[in-house]
Protein backbone atom coordinates (compact mmCIF):
# COMPACT_ATOMS: atom_id res chain seq x y z
CA UNK A 1 0.00 0.00 0.00
CA UNK A 2 1.29 3.59 -1.23
CA UNK A 3 1.29 6.71 1.38
CA UNK A 4 0.51 9.23 -2.01
CA UNK A 5 0.91 12.83 -0.76
CA UNK A 6 -2.34 14.11 -0.70
CA UNK A 7 -1.82 17.39 -2.31
CA UNK A 8 0.73 16.72 -5.07
CA UNK A 9 1.56 19.36 -7.16
CA UNK A 10 1.69 18.67 -11.74
CA UNK A 11 4.46 16.70 -12.69
CA UNK A 12 5.20 16.02 -8.82
CA UNK A 13 7.56 12.22 -8.39
CA UNK A 14 6.64 9.81 -5.58
CA UNK A 15 9.24 7.21 -5.08
CA UNK A 16 8.27 4.91 -2.74
CA UNK A 17 11.31 2.45 -1.10
CA UNK A 18 9.19 -0.62 -1.47
CA UNK A 19 8.30 -0.03 -4.98
CA UNK A 20 8.21 2.23 -8.26
CA UNK A 21 8.56 5.83 -8.70
CA UNK A 22 5.36 8.14 -9.50
CA UNK A 23 4.44 10.91 -11.39
CA UNK A 24 1.23 12.92 -10.67
CA UNK A 25 0.02 14.64 -13.92
CA UNK A 26 -2.75 16.62 -12.96
CA UNK A 27 -5.49 14.19 -12.81
CA UNK A 28 -3.72 10.53 -11.62
CA UNK A 29 -0.42 9.00 -10.58
CA UNK A 30 1.26 7.54 -13.32
CA UNK A 31 3.52 4.85 -12.52
CA UNK A 32 7.47 5.29 -14.09
CA UNK A 33 8.08 1.49 -14.99
CA UNK A 34 9.53 1.66 -18.41
CA UNK A 35 8.16 -1.09 -20.58
CA UNK A 36 10.95 -2.37 -22.98
CA UNK A 37 10.08 -2.06 -26.61
CA UNK A 38 9.10 -6.30 -27.72
CA UNK A 39 11.92 -7.14 -29.99
CA UNK A 40 12.04 -7.74 -33.63
CA UNK A 41 11.74 -11.04 -35.76
CA UNK A 42 15.15 -11.01 -36.82
CA UNK A 43 15.84 -9.96 -33.13
CA UNK A 44 14.05 -12.66 -31.79
CA UNK A 45 15.50 -15.68 -34.29
CA UNK A 46 18.90 -13.89 -33.56
CA UNK A 47 18.41 -14.93 -29.51
CA UNK A 48 16.54 -18.24 -30.24
CA UNK A 49 19.74 -18.91 -32.27
CA UNK A 50 22.02 -17.93 -29.24
CA UNK A 51 20.23 -19.60 -25.94
CA UNK A 52 22.83 -22.19 -24.50
CA UNK A 53 26.12 -20.87 -26.76
CA UNK A 54 28.95 -19.17 -26.46
CA UNK A 55 31.17 -17.92 -29.40
CA UNK A 56 34.72 -19.84 -29.68
CA UNK A 57 33.65 -22.30 -26.96
CA UNK A 58 33.86 -25.84 -27.74
CA UNK A 59 30.26 -27.93 -26.81
CA UNK A 60 30.15 -31.66 -26.25
CA UNK A 61 27.13 -33.70 -27.55
CA UNK A 62 25.56 -34.55 -23.44
CA UNK A 63 26.78 -38.12 -23.97
CA UNK A 64 30.69 -38.15 -23.41
CA UNK A 65 32.89 -37.85 -20.58
CA UNK A 66 33.91 -34.19 -19.38
CA UNK A 67 37.12 -34.46 -17.21
CA UNK A 68 40.68 -35.03 -18.08
CA UNK A 69 41.52 -38.16 -15.95
CA UNK A 70 39.65 -40.10 -18.21
CA UNK A 71 41.34 -41.44 -21.41
CA UNK A 72 40.23 -43.39 -24.26
CA UNK A 73 42.97 -45.46 -26.84
CA UNK A 74 41.94 -45.52 -30.18
CA UNK A 75 42.85 -47.99 -32.40
CA UNK A 76 44.40 -46.96 -36.12
CA UNK A 77 42.58 -47.56 -39.56
CA UNK A 78 39.44 -47.97 -37.56
CA UNK A 79 36.25 -45.52 -37.67
CA UNK A 80 34.83 -44.39 -34.52
CA UNK A 81 31.43 -42.18 -33.85
CA UNK A 82 30.37 -40.41 -30.80
CA UNK A 83 26.39 -39.18 -30.88
CA UNK A 84 25.97 -35.66 -30.87
CA UNK A 85 22.64 -33.95 -30.09
CA UNK A 86 22.17 -30.09 -30.94
CA UNK A 87 19.25 -28.42 -29.23
CA UNK A 88 18.95 -25.42 -31.83
CA UNK A 89 19.83 -24.22 -35.27
CA UNK A 90 23.53 -22.94 -34.93
CA UNK A 91 26.63 -22.58 -37.17
CA UNK A 92 29.55 -24.16 -36.14
CA UNK A 93 33.00 -23.77 -37.47
CA UNK A 94 35.72 -26.19 -35.76
CA UNK A 95 35.36 -29.96 -34.59
CA UNK A 96 37.80 -30.92 -32.26
CA UNK A 97 39.30 -33.27 -29.76
CA UNK A 98 42.00 -33.66 -27.23
CA UNK A 99 45.53 -35.67 -27.28
CA UNK A 100 46.82 -37.45 -24.56
CA UNK A 101 48.92 -39.57 -26.14
CA UNK A 102 49.72 -40.26 -29.54
CA UNK A 103 51.46 -43.04 -29.81
CA UNK A 104 52.07 -44.14 -33.22
CA UNK A 105 49.41 -42.07 -34.95
CA UNK A 106 50.41 -39.10 -36.95
CA UNK A 107 47.00 -37.79 -38.49
CA UNK A 108 43.22 -37.79 -38.09
CA UNK A 109 40.34 -37.74 -39.93
CA UNK A 110 37.13 -35.97 -39.08
CA UNK A 111 33.73 -35.64 -40.03
CA UNK A 112 29.72 -35.59 -38.99
CA UNK A 113 27.29 -37.65 -39.73
CA UNK A 114 23.35 -37.90 -39.68
CA UNK A 115 21.67 -39.93 -37.44
CA UNK A 116 19.89 -43.22 -38.82
CA UNK A 117 16.88 -44.38 -36.01
CA UNK A 118 15.61 -47.67 -35.97
CA UNK A 119 13.06 -49.37 -33.67
CA UNK A 120 15.67 -49.85 -31.06
CA UNK A 121 18.88 -48.41 -31.58
CA UNK A 122 20.29 -45.14 -33.07
CA UNK A 123 22.81 -45.47 -35.51
CA UNK A 124 25.13 -42.75 -37.84
CA UNK A 125 23.67 -42.36 -41.41
CA UNK A 126 24.89 -40.91 -44.19
CA UNK A 127 27.82 -38.29 -44.05
CA UNK A 128 27.09 -34.95 -43.67
CA UNK A 129 30.65 -33.15 -43.97
CA UNK A 130 34.28 -34.59 -44.05
CA UNK A 131 36.03 -32.13 -42.19
CA UNK A 132 39.21 -33.07 -43.28
CA UNK A 133 42.50 -33.92 -41.27
CA UNK A 134 44.67 -32.82 -38.65
CA UNK A 135 48.40 -33.55 -37.58
CA UNK A 136 48.48 -35.96 -33.88
CA UNK A 137 51.70 -35.92 -33.23
CA UNK A 138 52.13 -33.68 -30.24
CA UNK A 139 49.80 -33.74 -27.49
CA UNK A 140 46.82 -31.35 -26.40
CA UNK A 141 43.78 -29.88 -28.57
CA UNK A 142 43.22 -31.10 -31.95
CA UNK A 143 41.09 -29.17 -34.10
CA UNK A 144 39.67 -28.95 -37.98
CA UNK A 145 38.16 -26.14 -39.60
CA UNK A 146 34.48 -26.85 -40.77
CA UNK A 147 33.89 -25.13 -43.96
CA UNK A 148 31.03 -25.00 -45.58
CA UNK A 149 31.97 -24.91 -49.50
CA UNK A 150 28.62 -23.02 -50.80
CA UNK A 151 29.17 -20.36 -48.25
CA UNK A 152 32.50 -20.49 -47.09
CA UNK A 153 31.66 -20.07 -43.37
CA UNK A 154 30.77 -22.68 -40.93
CA UNK A 155 28.22 -25.05 -41.62
CA UNK A 156 24.51 -24.73 -40.35
CA UNK A 157 22.75 -27.73 -38.24
CA UNK A 158 19.36 -28.13 -37.80
CA UNK A 159 18.10 -29.69 -34.31
CA UNK A 160 18.17 -33.15 -33.91
CA UNK A 161 20.43 -36.22 -33.09
CA UNK A 162 24.27 -36.52 -35.50
CA UNK A 163 27.40 -38.28 -35.01
CA UNK A 164 30.92 -37.16 -34.81
CA UNK A 165 33.51 -39.33 -36.42
CA UNK A 166 37.23 -39.84 -36.11
CA UNK A 167 39.64 -42.23 -38.03
CA UNK A 168 43.21 -42.17 -37.40
CA UNK A 169 46.40 -43.87 -39.27
CA UNK A 170 47.96 -45.57 -35.67
CA UNK A 171 46.95 -45.21 -32.26
CA UNK A 172 46.63 -42.70 -30.31
CA UNK A 173 45.17 -41.76 -26.54
CA UNK A 174 42.67 -39.02 -26.11
CA UNK A 175 41.35 -37.20 -23.09
CA UNK A 176 37.55 -37.37 -21.91
CA UNK A 177 37.24 -33.57 -22.62
CA UNK A 178 38.28 -31.00 -24.97
CA UNK A 179 39.24 -28.41 -22.98
CA UNK A 180 38.94 -28.37 -18.99
CA UNK A 181 37.65 -24.60 -19.46
CA UNK A 182 35.52 -24.85 -22.48
CA UNK A 183 33.26 -27.89 -22.51
CA UNK A 184 30.04 -27.71 -22.12
CA UNK A 185 26.71 -30.31 -22.25
CA UNK A 186 24.11 -30.08 -24.88
CA UNK A 187 20.80 -31.54 -23.40
CA UNK A 188 20.55 -34.56 -20.39
CA UNK A 189 18.58 -37.33 -22.27
CA UNK A 190 19.89 -40.62 -24.21
CA UNK A 191 18.93 -41.56 -27.76
CA UNK A 192 16.49 -44.31 -28.25
CA UNK A 193 18.24 -47.09 -26.83
CA UNK A 194 21.44 -45.47 -26.74
CA UNK A 195 23.62 -46.52 -23.83
CA UNK A 196 26.77 -44.83 -22.32
CA UNK A 197 29.17 -48.04 -22.38
CA UNK A 198 29.28 -48.97 -26.06
CA UNK A 199 31.66 -48.26 -27.93
CA UNK A 200 30.26 -47.71 -31.63
CA UNK A 201 33.16 -48.25 -34.50
CA UNK A 202 34.40 -50.35 -37.79
CA UNK A 203 37.41 -51.02 -39.30
CA UNK A 204 38.12 -48.81 -42.01
CA UNK A 205 41.54 -48.13 -44.03
CA UNK A 206 42.75 -44.98 -43.15
CA UNK A 207 41.19 -42.53 -45.72
CA UNK A 208 38.75 -39.07 -46.94
CA UNK A 209 35.25 -40.90 -44.67
CA UNK A 210 33.34 -43.09 -46.30
CA UNK A 211 29.65 -41.62 -47.56
CA UNK A 212 27.87 -43.69 -45.53
CA UNK A 213 28.62 -45.42 -41.77
CA UNK A 214 27.96 -49.14 -43.05
CA UNK A 215 28.27 -51.97 -40.43
CA UNK A 216 28.86 -50.69 -37.05
CA UNK A 217 30.69 -53.14 -34.44
CA UNK A 218 29.22 -52.22 -30.83
CA UNK A 219 31.27 -53.04 -28.19
CA UNK A 220 31.93 -52.48 -24.53
CA UNK A 221 34.12 -49.27 -24.14
CA UNK A 222 33.99 -45.42 -23.52
CA UNK A 223 32.74 -42.87 -26.09
CA UNK A 224 35.61 -41.34 -27.48
CA UNK A 225 34.87 -37.23 -26.95
CA UNK A 226 34.72 -35.19 -30.12
CA UNK A 227 33.09 -31.58 -29.84
CA UNK A 228 31.72 -28.98 -32.11
CA UNK A 229 32.62 -25.08 -31.80
CA UNK A 230 30.36 -22.00 -32.23
CA UNK A 231 31.27 -19.72 -35.12
CA UNK A 232 32.54 -16.86 -33.54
Amino acid sequence: MFNFPDLPTVGEVYAPANGPAWRWDGEAWLSLIVMPEPPLPDQMLAAMKGVGYSDGIFYDGAYTLLNLTEVQLLEGNRLYFTPYRIRNRQIFNKIGFNVSTPYVATKARLGIYGALIDTSMEYPGALLHDAGEVEVISTGIKEVVILNPSTGGGLELEPGEYWLAIVLDGECEIYGNVAPQAMYKFGSTMGPGLPFDLLFSQEYEYAVLPPTAGIITRAVGVLPNMSLRMQV
